[in-house]
């Protein structure tokens, strides 16, 4: 665009085909410019910050302690004591509070990198899958026949049937609606979700329509205790803590789980 500083009808049909998401940088960048802001300096003093951001993530990723399950600590759900907002009133509470929430759950006056997102949901993914297998290890009529990182098969003796662990995201694939799955005879009995945060007092965590449509199926069916989120905090420790809330759209009807709708479909 600025080679067509000179070409005022080329520049013109260009601003014209903007978005207006684009217009709206374009004029301020003009108006940085017309303010004597150098506009070059800025951009590459803005790309440093970026990449020294980033390469302070990595390193955060990289000093994450080992995983143990023996130090994981189970955090009671706490349910809302707040009254539902009146029309036009502003809901107050962990959902009403302004907090900046990325992808992972952080709460952070810089926005975290995607690659640290990442890292902080795939670290909460870890934190549950030992913790899962850890409860089914402790069980004494169960006896583990097949564990890899992503799957894990139990036999019940007693029950005389199979349970399975199936981890859904995997390099290859990705699961939808729900990160873990438990069958009991190959049918599921379990889907769990995994919200995951470097933080220890986090409270809010966003749920994607895809996931609470699962939840609100399965609740539809009667079926609604077969879904669980499980909420990580203090992911990047040694000793992170976990919430696990069943059946979460029964508890938000009952008002005891606070949540906002992130999707209006018309």
């Amino acid at each position: 665009m600025q080679s067509l500083g000179w070409k005022t009808t080329a520049r013109a049909h260009l601003e014209k085909q903007m978005r207006p998401e684009e217009k709206a940088r374009w004029d301020a960048f003009l108006q940085a410019e017309a303010d004597g802001i150098d506009m070059a300096a800025a951009i590459q003093a803005q790309r440093a910050k970026q990449q020294l951001q980033r390469d302070q993530e990595k390193k955060r990723l990289e000093q994450a302690p080992p995983l143990d399950a023996n130090n994981f600590t189970a955090r009671p759900f706490a349910p809302t004591t707040s009254k539902p907002a009146d029309i036009g009133e502003r809901q107050k509470g962990p959902l009403g509070e302004g907090n900046d929430v990325d992808d992972a759950g952080d709460v952070s006056t810089t926005k975290p990198g995607s690659a640290l997102r990442k890292g902080i949901g795939e670290r909460g993914e870890e934190v549950v899958w030992l913790q899962l297998q850890k409860e089914f290890d402790e069980n004494s009529s169960l006896t583990r026949v097949v564990r890899n990182p992503t799957y894990a098969l139990y036999t019940s003796a007693i029950e005389e049937v199979d349970y399975e662990l199936i981890h859904g995201n995997t390099e290859t694939s990705l699961s939808e609606g729900c990160d873990f799955l438990i069958k009991k005879g190959g049918e599921i009995i379990r889907y769990i979700e995994v919200k995951a945060t470097s933080e220890t007092r986090k409270t809010a965590f966003e749920v994607s329509e895809r996931q609470w449509r699962v939840a609100s199926t399965l609740w539809k069916k009667q079926r609604g205790e077969q879904y669980e989120l499980w909420f990580v905090h203090g992911a990047l420790t040694a000793g992170p803590t976990y919430t696990t809330i069943i059946n979460p759209v029964e508890r938000w009807r009952n008002g005891e789980l606070g949540a906002a709708p992130v999707l209006i479909e018309v």
